[in-house]
């Protein structure tokens, strides 16, 4: 699989050792809070099998594997970096991680019961193609959870935001923690690029899933997307 420069594996291998301590002083320490609200807004149910996408170091992964009605939890990354990072600090038996792409997961169809994406979507080259491998392998009636920036609405606070906390400060934590200022320059273009909020909900609709909603954190920087796949209607000839 060839990346485009929208998404390059071995840029976040580079950074993987300090990525926690990047979130965490980037966010101001929110970041936490902010997976622990994505993992509360799944569903119930029982056995489930979960699939956390562009995993990272694994956080959301541990997470949702100390919840007690999930059987077992993947998580996923295009960088090999960063799940060697996952590897060596978590332990829970019920977690494996894998190496893989969202734009072409080697799972069966109707495999996952939830599949949870956080900050990953839109590093994918191809949003709409990622979008149909959740829905492929998501089993009917099964919930995909995805959290990603947003731009937002309030025009003061976008362009803050965009030209002022992303370029400058997010430039700054670059040099000093990643020393990789390139990584943080790409995360302002690639939030601003993105086609967040309504446009991102129309995508989701796009590719199939139903009953999508979302709700914003952050004055809008971040937004958490819940879709559903649709039930199998059974035949009563």
């Amino acid at each position: 699989m060839k990346y485009s420069k929208k998404q390059s594996p071995r840029m976040f291998s580079r950074i993987a050792k300090r990525y926690d301590s990047i979130n965490k002083w980037m966010s101001l320490g929110l970041h936490k809070g902010w997976k622990k609200r994505l993992v509360s807004e799944m569903k119930e149910g029982e056995g489930l099998h979960v699939l956390d996408l562009a995993t990272g170091t694994g956080d959301i992964a541990e997470l949702v594997s100390k919840r007690s009605n999930v059987t077992s939890v993947i998580g996923v990354d295009p960088s090999k970096g960063m799940l060697e990072v996952a590897r060596s600090r978590n332990v829970s038996k019920n977690v494996r991680y894998e190496i893989g792409d969202a734009q072409h997961l080697d799972y069966d169809d109707q495999s996952f019961d939830r599949i949870l994406m956080s900050f990953g979507i839109r590093n994918v080259p191809n949003t709409e193609k990622a979008l149909k491998e959740i829905k492929r392998i998501l089993k009917p009636g099964g919930e995909a959870l995805i959290m990603e920036f947003s731009l937002p609405s309030n025009f003061i606070v976008r362009f803050f935001y965009l030209n002022v906390y992303l370029l400058f400060i997010g430039s700054l934590y670059g040099l000093l923690f990643a020393r990789d200022v390139k990584a943080y320059l790409y995360l302002r273009n690639t939030i601003r690029d993105f086609p967040s909020g309504h446009a991102f909900e129309e995508l989701l609709r796009s590719a199939g899933f139903v009953d999508v909603k979302s709700q914003t954190l952050l004055f809008g920087g971040v937004t958490i997307y819940t879709a559903n796949n649709k039930m199998l209607l059974l035949s009563h000839d």
